[in-house]
């Protein structure tokens, strides 16, 4: 059974596992000199995160590269920051000033930055007046105290910090105990954390990421209401919290000729990585269970360098990188899959597979307490999708005429359109402009797909 900490580990555009012991980047800082000159306009963004958002590919990196697109339309430099030395949990806290950042600028790869210097040209930019922001993506890998130190030093700016996952509540971020069952975050004193592989290193976590929002109160953006329910447990200081969707789902107005038609196999999906607590091995149960079963036809579409799986699924590899956005649900529509099997066995955050199989034209199933997945599909297309409550009523569901006679219903296409994560945000209390661009590209994709 796979580590959910293993599982978390970003993925290089070939596909293959990222390896934490070879993936620091030892090369010589760059100097100061040449970081104040690289830094040279009115406004800068700072974003921080797990790992190289250009290098790497996920949910996560896509949505920084959008954000940063966004901030460099306002005419803000973006300078991204990474651990020069990936780890899957907090860097041990050392001599704060020497901390290691791997540093794009602009979507570019300037080297690797020392927090010391960092932090005094940070310092010099506030004292000219130039305009800072600070948005944390994620603080895995880096050393929470040095953040702070460096939002001080930038004048004691309020960061903006995103609920992508729930490590700031535990360092198993899906918050899965033993890497097997969802544990809703109880006490970390608690007996169950006591029986817990994470459980002996999550007070000193949750100890530290606690004393960072002491020291910040940040505003807090979580990308649906089931995500910052979750979060809010925590009770953790900020300022505020929200809710900021990360993309948004519009669909043809009418439904498409897309019905399953009798005479062929329902074609059934997996959608993402081969990993426990996104469902796989529920899905592969299923598949196994009624492989032989002539109604049902079982397909995986993701990243094809992962764990084996049986004869009876074939798999379908796809990557959803920043130059091809639409790849999963091109590769849906094309493969003519008519259901997704959605089962995370955590509460998703936000879940663009099941955004993108809506698009697609498929028939969602979803397990009903999994976070946003079943809200996206009531919100936007609740005929196109049901949700079950146990996994039980999910086999049930397979062993009868339910779901073909469901998938025989016609069912709308749609596009998924990324937003600007934190900038639209940030536009929103002006944001007037910002709304109507938006529902004017959301009529856009309407009429296009009208015919679609």
């Amino acid at each position: 059974m796979p580590n959910a900490a293993n599982s978390h580990r970003p993925r290089t555009r070939d596909g293959a596992p990222f390896d934490w012991g070879g993936a620091a980047d030892r090369s010589p800082p760059m100097s100061r000199a040449t970081l104040q000159a690289l830094l040279d306009g009115t406004s800068l963004v700072v974003s921080l995160s797990q790992d190289d958002y250009v290098r790497n590919y996920g949910g996560v990196q896509n949505l920084i590269g959008d954000e940063r697109q966004a901030f460099s339309r306002r005419g803000a430099q973006y300078l991204h920051l990474s651990p020069a030395a990936p780890l899957p949990v907090l860097a041990e806290p050392a001599e704060i000033g020497r901390f290691r950042f791997a540093a794009l600028l602009d979507g570019k790869h300037c080297g690797v930055v020392l927090a010391a210097d960092l932090a005094a040209v940070l310092a010099a930019l506030s004292a000219s007046g130039s305009a800072i922001e600070f948005v944390v993506h994620h603080l895995m890998g880096h050393e929470p105290e040095c953040v702070a130190m460096l939002l001080q030093a930038a004048g004691g700016v309020t960061p903006t910090v995103w609920v992508h996952d729930f490590f700031t509540i535990c360092l198993s971020y899906a918050l899965m105990r033993n890497d097997v069952a969802y544990c809703a975050a109880p006490p970390p004193d608690s007996g169950a954390c006591g029986v817990c592989s994470y459980g002996a290193a999550r007070g000193g976590h949750s100890t530290r990421v606690r004393s960072f929002f002491e020291a910040t109160r940040p505003v807090v953006l979580a990308p649906s209401q089931a995500a910052l329910d979750v979060w809010l447990t925590a009770d953790l200081p900020h300022a505020t919290a929200v809710v900021q969707p990360l993309a948004r789902l519009v669909l043809a107005p009418a439904a498409g000729d897309n019905a399953h038609r009798a005479g062929r196999r329902l074609r059934v999906a997996h959608l993402g990585a081969r990993v426990l607590h996104k469902g796989w091995y529920v899905f592969e149960e299923l598949a196994l269970r009624f492989a032989d079963d002539g109604r049902y036809e079982f397909l995986q579409f993701g990243a094809s360098a992962s764990v084996p799986m049986p004869g009876c699924i074939r798999g379908v590899p796809v990557q959803v990188v920043p130059d091809c956005r639409d790849a999963m649900v091109e590769a849906l529509a094309e493969s003519g899959v008519d259901a997704v099997v959605a089962w995370s066995l955590w509460p998703e955050t936000f879940c663009f597979t099941v955004h993108e199989a809506l698009a697609s034209g498929a028939f969602v199933v979803t397990r009903r307490d999994a976070g946003n997945m079943w809200p996206a599909v009531a919100a936007n297309a609740p005929a196109q999708g049901c949700a079950v409550a146990d996994i039980e009523a999910l086999t049930a569901l397979f062993a009868g005429d339910e779901l073909v006679e469901l998938c025989r219903r016609p069912r709308r296409r749609g596009a998924v359109l990324p937003g600007g994560a934190t900038a639209d945000r940030l536009e929103a209390p002006t944001g007037d402009g910002a709304a109507a661009k938006a529902t004017a590209r959301g009529a856009t994709v309407r009429q296009g797909l009208q015919h679609v």
